[in-house]
């Protein structure tokens, strides 16, 4: 009998031993379970904070990218204001060089004008003088001939024609 007692408390020990190890592998099985749920929570989680910087970096990318283009844009906007400014700048300047050019031309022009009007009566007065004793000495000749043809021809004249009035 105590060979059979002995064998019954071995048997309850097996069963005892055999039902802690289920309960045991049932408990880490659990565990393992919870463990695997927890961390698939957590990159759930990673995923989600992940996924949520990268739209706040492309939101920031975008906004830079925005507010360098509007920088352009004002930069680009100032230098044509400069562009337009310059080119105007320029369009006076060449409109008083021409201005200044033609006033300059126009004093050449009665500075010429006032010395050909100058030469001209020079040369006008000059000739006055040195055509007096040319124009006495015709006058004389004409006069000799007129005398001359009237004591041939009683009704005869001389009359001067081409240059000699002039």
């Amino acid at each position: 009998r105590r060979m059979s007692i002995g064998s019954e408390i071995d048997e309850s020990n097996k069963a005892e031993r055999r039902r802690r190890s289920e309960t045991a592998a049932h408990m880490a099985d659990e565990e393992q379970r919870r463990r695997m749920a927890e961390i698939d929570t957590l990159r759930s989680e990673e995923d989600r904070i992940r996924e949520q910087n990268r739209s706040y970096a492309i939101q920031a990318a975008d906004g830079e990218q925005a507010r360098r283009m509007e920088e352009e844009g004002l930069y680009e906007a100032a230098a044509a204001s400069e562009r337009v400014q310059r080119q105007e700048w320029a369009s006076r300047q060449l409109e008083e060089e021409h201005m200044r050019r033609a006033l300059e031309r126009e004093e050449q022009l009665n500075q010429m004008h006032a010395v050909l009007t100058r030469n001209i009566h020079d040369y006008v007065a000059h000739r006055e003088t040195s055509m007096a004793p040319r124009r006495r000495l015709r006058n004389h000749l004409v006069k000799r001939l007129n005398k001359l043809v009237g004591d041939i021809w009683s009704t005869g004249s001389i009359v001067l024609y081409g240059s000699g009035h002039t």
